[in-house]
């Protein structure tokens, strides 16, 4: 795939839209863009990415890898009307004979552009706003949507940016001072606490990083998906029978709708009932178990334990998957290939040949 052995730096136009109208695509769906903008808008992103895979070099090998992720790609679009894995699969093209950093920082500079326009355009009035209230000891407290559609996702689309900025100046004093301060705000205006946990478990992980050297006790990275599923079962089981249990009220009852399917033996079947969700899910796990089925769930977890098992010389970025699958046991939009950037490239090393690999961990080394 490389000439002179040699990874690229620069991405070309075509590869550049790619990535940032796929991060768009998510902005499109909160914003409940007809499907009949979303379907030709899709077509037109993967007939862009097959463009690119023609123009590059890419082995026979690599070229069956891509074929069978794209054939997993239109199961999940065909049986589920799930865009997902398409849009990781997307971006992992774009992200062929690429350095990860290169990826990274056109991924950052993008999904900054979007996000401050998002909140611009909700100050103008042109975005709506969906604000809610959470009731406390303390008082009433206003939860701020800024234009996102739920507070909530205030992080989920601030968490990638962050992650991302991690990964390229996590040396800087000054990154962690910058978006400390930004994550606080964030907030204090969302109140999304999920959000915040990640954001300062990142910042102080990574600070610690940024001291001690590469964190060396990562290594069981590769099964921490299948830790995370059996978790989110025991805390549904243990804490979602009650609706009053006190882990259950601090986790906004998300143990209680958890529970709603073990209950109703909704949780295993081969293919999922793709239900999209008749109770509120909010667990990257048991959204993979309940609405994918086990096939879609193996699927996941041997791509993830595969890829994971190949990357334990990139501690910044085992650190940004540890980050986001953690993020996952509370949000199923971990699932989104414009926000779990990470997975982009994990597809991307299971893609490229061993040759391949040696070349990127030497360069990112």
């Amino acid at each position: 795939m490389f000439e002179n052995n040699k990874l690229i730096n620069k991405f070309n136009f075509v590869e550049i839209i790619i990535i940032f109208f796929s991060i768009l695509l998510k902005y499109l769906i909160i914003h409940k863009v007809s499907n009949l903008v979303l379907y030709p808008y899709l077509c037109g992103l993967l007939f862009l990415a097959f463009c690119v895979v023609f123009r590059k070099k890419v082995k026979h090998s690599e070229l069956m890898k891509i074929m069978f992720l794209f054939l997993i790609s239109v199961y999940f679009v065909v049986y589920y009307k799930d865009v997902n894995f398409l849009i990781s699969f997307l971006l992992a093209i774009v992200c062929l004979d690429k350095e990860n950093k290169s990826f990274i920082k056109i991924f950052m500079v993008s999904s900054i552009v979007l996000y401050i326009l998002n909140i611009v355009f909700n100050f103008m009035g042109i975005l709506p706003s969906n604000n809610l209230v959470r009731y406390t000891e303390s008082g009433v407290i206003t939860r701020y949507d800024l234009g996102f559609g739920h507070p909530n996702e205030v992080f989920l689309f601030w968490l990638p940016i962050l992650f991302s900025a991690y990964y390229l100046y996590g040396e800087n004093k000054a990154f962690y001072l910058i978006t400390t301060l930004i994550s606080l705000i964030l907030f204090y205006l969302s109140n999304c606490r999920t959000g915040i946990v990640c954001a300062l478990l990142l910042l102080v992980l990574g600070w610690i990083q940024s001291f001690t050297g590469k964190l060396k006790n990562f290594r069981f990275i590769s099964i921490i998906f299948l830790m995370y599923s059996f978790i989110s079962i025991l805390i549904a089981s243990k804490f979602g029978s009650n609706i009053n249990d006190p882990i259950n009220v601090a986790l906004s009852y998300r143990p209680y709708y958890w529970n709603l399917y073990l209950d109703n033996n909704m949780l295993f079947s081969i293919f999922g009932h793709n239900y999209n969700t008749v109770w509120y899910i909010d667990n990257f796990y048991l959204y993979l178990l309940i609405d994918l089925g086990i096939t879609g769930f193996l699927l996941y977890f041997i791509l993830y334990f595969l890829s994971l098992k190949r990357l334990h010389f990139d501690y910044k970025l085992v650190l940004i998957i540890f980050v986001f699958l953690l993020y996952g046991l509370f949000e199923s939009n971990v699932i989104i290939g414009s926000i779990q950037f990470a997975f982009a490239i994990q597809l991307k090393i299971l893609i490229e040949d061993k040759k391949t690999r040696i070349i990127l961990k030497n360069i990112e080394e």
